[in-house]
């Protein structure tokens, strides 16, 4: 048999698994699945509705119409351009931590800014609050809970905030520069030398944690500082389940919030 030559001048890939080369073998690697919901193709008529598609963009646009055009856009942004785009362009607009209603307030002003150079009525965007959760019947060993963790999202600067320095719940530049450098990847020990700097005040400005009543109780506040919604990531308190916390802010906390809300708002 004749011996040839090949010369590989380059690498390429099509398939459901990814465009290019790097984004392939990622996805292969990693596990991901390129099945799922056939959507080039009408297929309501067939048992089987799931396969291998190609899915691409051209200038920024999926190259498929999905069948719920109508999915609303959600910006998150814990910075004043990506809120402002969220009120240029979004249905939504989605801050982490923002747990004290002069941050909310400060929020719906950088959203409303957005939308009215769009064109947009302001009260269109819904500002929604994505919050650390932990609800038990102790207020103190629920913040407990969340302490290390807000140590960690100030003194990581990950996170931009347009008003805690003014409420004077930043920390001190000593404290931000005692762990500069540290990679949020390392965990809470490293920061755990700034707890004492972090107090309840500063906990209950970040997160939802303490009792039902305590937390129903800034619920209302945020709600009347302009947040429609609240995404909660939920921790358990001690000797509880993250469970617990789960169905004390749905079955409890948001009950009583939207009751003050909802006669609040009859009486305005």
């Amino acid at each position: 048999m004749e011996k040839r030559r090949v010369v590989v001048t380059g690498l390429g890939i099509v398939s459901p698994v990814g465009s290019t080369v790097a984004s392939a073998w990622d996805n292969i690697c990693n596990g991901r699945s390129g099945i799922r919901t056939i959507t080039k193709l009408d297929v309501s008529a067939f048992p089987a509705r799931i396969g291998g598609e190609v899915v691409g963009f051209n200038a920024g646009r999926l190259d498929f119409t999905p069948a719920r055009a109508g999915v609303p856009i959600y910006v998150a942004s814990n910075g004043p351009l990506g809120q402002r785009a969220a009120g240029a362009v979004a249905d939504g607009a989605i801050m982490e931590a923002c747990g004290n209603p002069t941050e909310a307030r400060a929020l719906g002003a950088a959203v409303a800014a957005g939308a009215r150079e769009a064109g947009r009525e302001p009260a269109a965007v819904q500002l929604v609050a994505r919050l650390n959760a932990c609800i038990g019947p102790d207020g103190k060993s629920a913040r407990d809970v969340l302490r290390p963790r807000v140590a960690r999202t100030l003194g990581a600067g990950r996170l931009r905030f347009a008003t805690l320095e003014a409420q004077g719940l930043a920390l001190p530049a000593a404290a931000r520069a005692s762990v500069a450098g540290v990679p949020y990847a390392a965990g809470f020990t490293p920061y755990l030398p700034l707890l004492p700097l972090i107090t309840d005040a500063v906990v209950d400005a970040l997160t939802l944690a303490g009792t039902v009543e305590e937390v129903t109780e800034r619920v209302v506040a945020l709600g009347r500082a302009g947040i429609g919604q609240i995404m909660i990531y939920p921790f358990a308190a001690p000797d509880g389940a993250v469970e617990d916390t789960v169905r004390r802010f749905g079955q409890d906390v948001l009950p009583a919030a939207r009751r003050v809300l909802g006669s609040e708002e009859t009486a305005a």
